[in-house]
């Protein structure tokens, strides 16, 4: 068998990208899989550095963005696996190998786990999940024991021996139910590489205070997807959990937070209105403000381009 290409580029750069190499080709090699994996390039392309991709769900339309950034192989050969660092997706996920069609490749996050970039290029090469955690294909990687694997069946099928994952979801069969609301049950279902917010959104408000607690105090990524799945359950309790993410000094937590507010919008009559028209409007006074016209305007006013950007792409989603 020729060996598997692989390509990487740098929308983002990241720390961690080298190590994340290495276990690829560590793991590959020990299943007996020849692997070349190119020098990593950078790829200027600012404007795609958050990736808004609906949802990590084969069969979902790509997004525009999605296609630009897939479409941008740069001498990558057809067969080729192409993985895309980014700083962020919206929805927020640690990595995503939903590609559109003949585009073979996957995305990866900032703060992912060292095992995201091997499990990824698994997913593209016909792999689906499984609930071993001695396996490349477990999830959450981040809980993966220390050397993962590939059994012999899963690279019989990325030799293209036999039949890989089905064309439906690379997400478990069953979703994670979360029996309280602690905030150590909230870690463990978003600490999954592609938390199923869907689902997870049905929690009742009182799951909020955890979600505050892993906004102020986790990681930026885990922080990402606490402030996206508050702003999903619809409740105007949320305000004050976006809010804190908001004020987060990490672009990649607040980002999610501009990403996720159309959703309250809708969910809310009077949550807030498009920051872009506060201008027009004139200065208010308090009194007179939606909930979230503070946040709409800090965010509307981030220094970060990114932050700005997605606004407006969220903003404009939810006029449509």
């Amino acid at each position: 068998m020729a060996p598997i290409i692989i390509h990487v580029r740098l929308v983002d750069q990241p720390d961690g990208v080298a190590p994340m190499v290495e276990w690829l080709e560590v793991i590959f090699g020990n299943a007996g899989l020849a692997v070349q994996v190119a020098p990593p390039a950078v790829l200027a392309a600012p404007h795609l550095t958050d990736l808004e991709i609906n949802a990590c769900q084969t069969g979902m339309p790509p997004t525009l963005p999605m296609l630009e950034l897939f479409a941008q192989r740069n001498g990558a050969g057809p067969g080729d696996v192409v993985v895309y660092f980014v700083r962020s997706t919206i929805p927020p996920y640690s990595g995503c190998a939903v590609h559109p069609p003949g585009f073979p490749g996957a995305v990866v996050a900032r703060g992912a786990s060292l095992f995201t970039l091997a499990h990824e290029v698994c997913h593209v090469l016909g792999l689906g999940h499984v609930s071993d955690e001695h396996r490349i294909m477990h999830t959450p990687t981040l809980h993966i024991d220390p050397v993962p694997v590939l059994t012999p069946d899963e690279a019989r099928i990325i030799r293209g021996d036999m039949p890989g994952a089905p064309e439906s979801s690379f997400k478990d069969e069953s979703p994670r139910r979360l029996p309280t609301f602690e905030a150590v049950d909230l870690a463990a279902a978003l600490q999954d590489d592609e938390p199923d917010y869907d689902s997870l959104a049905t929690l009742a408000p009182g799951a909020l205070d955890g979600l505050a607690s892993l906004v102020e105090t986790g990681d930026p990524l885990l922080a990402s997807k606490a402030a996206y799945l508050a702003g999903r359950i619809a409740d105007l309790g949320s305000l004050p959990v976006l809010e804190a993410a908001a004020r987060r000094p990490e672009a990649q937590v607040r980002v999610a937070v501009a990403g996720v507010v159309r959703h309250l919008q809708a969910a809310v009559p009077d949550f807030g209105e498009d920051p872009f028209a506060l201008e027009a409007k004139g200065p208010r006074a308090p009194a007179s403000s939606p909930p979230a016209w503070a946040l709409l305007a800090r965010l509307a006013n981030d220094p970060d381009p990114g932050v700005r950007r997605v606004l407006a792409s969220s903003q404009a989603s939810g006029r449509e």
